[in-house]
């Protein structure tokens, strides 16, 4: 598997960031592999993790953004990634096409045929098995304030 580190100037908020000092690295993922919250043991031979920002992976179309980076010892670190919501779905962002989920207070209107759903789902990938990601959803956070 191909993880490509990457580097950004621009904040977490920004959608469509601007990516550049690309790092390529073959990794063998051993074990179960959470591809929302992956954990990555890496031998830091010929770069310093510290200097990038995000990753993506081969095979997933995810962008994940560095949360953490422990060193073990030596040359080896473990960085734990999150799902960059941002990056991942640019393309849908740009052109406008997601949903958007919340709870109405008083005063909110509009109508939807979304259905508000609690449920929670974790995608566990074994490796060496074939995977499908069904039912994609991108959970967006809005706030508004009215300053009148």
């Amino acid at each position: 598997m191909l993880l490509t580190l990457r580097k950004t100037d621009d904040p977490d908020n920004v959608v469509n960031k601007t990516f550049y000092g690309l790092l390529n690295i073959d990794v063998v993922i051993k074990g179960a592999f959470d591809v929302n919250a992956p954990v990555l043991e890496l031998y830091e031979d010929n770069f310093n993790i510290n200097d990038y920002s995000s990753f993506t992976l081969s095979g997933f179309d995810r962008t994940y953004s560095i949360i953490d980076v422990e060193r073990l010892g030596g040359l080896i670190v473990r960085v734990s990634g999150a799902i960059d919501l941002l990056d991942t779905y640019k393309t849908e962002i740009m052109a406008g096409s997601f949903d958007y989920w919340g709870t109405p207070r008083d005063g909110d209107y509009g109508t939807s045929n979304l259905s508000l759903s609690n449920d929670k789902k974790r995608l566990i990938v074994q490796p060496n098995e074939s995977m499908t990601i069904e039912n994609s959803h991108l959970l967006s956070v809005v706030r508004y304030t009215n300053n009148g």
